[in-house]
């Protein structure tokens, strides 16, 4: 039966192979730009030797398993096969693969470097590549592909990797805190981009109430075509975008377990139901649409429909599956209900 499980898996990430190489073919065949001389991109940029001569590629710099080279007369190669696998040590191709860059560059050509889907292994390559010849760190150069490329999301095991080639003897290391604060941008650098592309949509609660991500948030279309009047937002450093056209409100705080987020609930719920009173819709947002927005619609409704905190989020999982309060919030809730109800479900 595992001999059948493992045979099932194989051909099913065999299909999935093939699917994506016929979509990185036609859908993703342009070299994004990264810098002078300097291009990241998937297979279906490899395979378009247009665009490669259009951008004056000389060296092609393949991160992958079972990619030839397709242009051996016209291009010069460099391939490292590798698996895009947490555990696979990248690390130790740095250095050749930097160095293969920068002589294509000396010779005055471009070099693409590519993988699979240009989102993981080759993304490692050019975030090492701008780290060495910039002093950058990870998040800085993660931003920086991320804004020309936004699909670029290496796995965890490669960003462990690049933080370790930020800290080798010949850099400064960096104190714990301050390498904790560099991953968590990483990480929020990540999401933001999964957000603004993948979860971009208000999912609405009930009438006149919505909840989702920083996605949604920036979305003015859906916005308006939901009759979103106001913006009720629980994260930091984000400024209200559309004020000419919705009212804000924002409580700037963290989602972490020790956040007392139980002192804003009547402020935010008499937000919510002065919007509504008005006839208006209101979103209510932080920045994954997880746990701190979550946390609010579960207090409105609780009070509102007097439901327990497990009634509530069995409803808001039911339009949002990804809901899913830190558990300090879950506490803070169970709190309030005692205090609207005199007793706890849980």
């Amino acid at each position: 039966m595992a001999q059948f499980d493992d045979v099932m898996k194989n051909q099913i990430a065999a299909i999935l192979k093939v699917i994506n190489f016929s979509r990185c073919l036609k859908e993703d065949k342009i070299p994004c730009h990264i810098e002078d001389g300097l291009f990241l991109g998937s297979v279906g940029a490899a395979n378009n030797k247009n665009a490669l001569r259009s951008s004056n590629i000389s060296h092609v710099l393949t991160i992958a398993n079972s990619l030839a080279p397709v242009y051996p007369n016209d291009f010069v190669y460099k391939v490292i096969a590798v698996a895009d696998r947490e555990e696979t040590n990248l690390r130790q191709y740095f250095d050749e693969c930097i160095n293969f860059i920068d002589e294509a560059k000396r010779q005055g050509g471009g070099v693409l470097v590519h993988c699979f889907v240009g989102k993981s292994r080759s993304v490692t390559i050019v975030l090492a590549y701008l780290m060495k010849k910039h002093g950058m760190t990870v998040s800085q150069a993660l931003e920086h592909v991320k804004s020309r490329r936004p699909q670029a999301s290496p796995n965890a095991g490669f960003i462990l990797q690049l933080q370790e080639l930020l800290h080798q003897s010949s850099w400064q290391i960096a104190p714990v805190d301050v390498m904790k604060n560099q991953i968590a941008t990483i990480l929020r650098v990540i999401d933001f981009s999964r957000c603004f592309k993948d979860d971009n949509i208000p999912c609405h609660i009930e009438d006149g109430l919505y909840l989702g991500s920083v996605g949604a948030a920036l979305n003015k279309n859906a916005l308006r075509s939901n009759n979103i009047t106001h913006v009720l937002t629980l994260l930091k450093s984000l400024p209200p975008i559309y004020t000419n056209d919705i009212v804000y409100k924002a409580i700037a705080v963290t989602d972490r377990e020790e956040t007392n987020l139980r002192e804003y609930f009547d402020e935010c719920i008499n937000f919510i139901y002065e919007a509504r009173r008005q006839g208006g819709c209101v979103l209510v947002h932080c920045y994954a649409g997880r746990s701190r927005s979550v946390t609010i619609v579960l207090a409105y409704l609780m009070k509102k429909h007097g439901m327990t905190v497990s009634q509530a989020l069995e409803h808001v999982k039911s339009r949002r599956p990804q809901a899913s309060p830190n558990s300090g919030f879950i506490l803070q809730l169970q709190e309030y209900e005692r205090f609207l109800r005199g007793s706890s479900s849980c």
